[in-house]
């Protein structure tokens, strides 16, 4: 994969890429880069509808059901950032 930097308007603070892939041989790099935001969307609807939702609304939780979805909310955005990414932004 190459990643051009094709313009810089420093006043404007704004910049464009081109990310470039060698085809066939990156299809799965090239998969990843344009699904990118759909794995995006789908972790951000799984901590909501999943985990979310539950620690927030479901009052028939034992108290260690919601320790254990705690938890796995902890560890879940532990993995996403020592990824360096963020579902929030």
């Amino acid at each position: 994969m190459k990643i051009t930097i094709i313009k810089r308007n420093f006043i404007g603070g704004s910049m464009k890429a081109t990310l470039e892939f060698n085809l066939p041989e990156e299809t799965i790099e090239h998969k990843d880069a344009i699904n990118g935001s759909t794995f995006k969307a789908i972790l951000w609807d799984f901590h909501q509808d999943s985990i979310r939702k539950r620690l927030k609304y479901d009052d028939s939780l034992t108290d260690k059901e919601y320790e254990l979805i705690e938890k796995i909310q902890t560890e879940f955005f532990e993995c996403i950032g020592n990824a360096g990414v963020s579902i929030e932004d």
